[in-house]
């Protein structure tokens, strides 16, 4: 129910994340600038699938 009555925890608010609004930003301008999703991964500490669903919005899509 949490889903379909958007309670769930979004962002820095769930407790696993280790991103903010703030970091996603920089990295999705890392990215725009030639930085591939491996790179990115080892820079801030996380997985390299989600890097890649980052950037490309899949995740974190309430960060613009």
């Amino acid at each position: 129910d949490s889903g379909r009555h958007a309670t769930a925890p979004q962002g820095k608010r769930h407790g696993n994340s280790r991103l903010d609004e703030a970091t996603v930003g920089a990295m999705r301008h890392d990215y725009a600038n030639g930085m591939g999703c491996v790179r990115l991964a080892r820079k801030y500490g996380i997985n390299k699938t989600t890097a890649h669903r980052v950037v490309t919005g899949r995740a974190w899509k309430h960060v613009q």
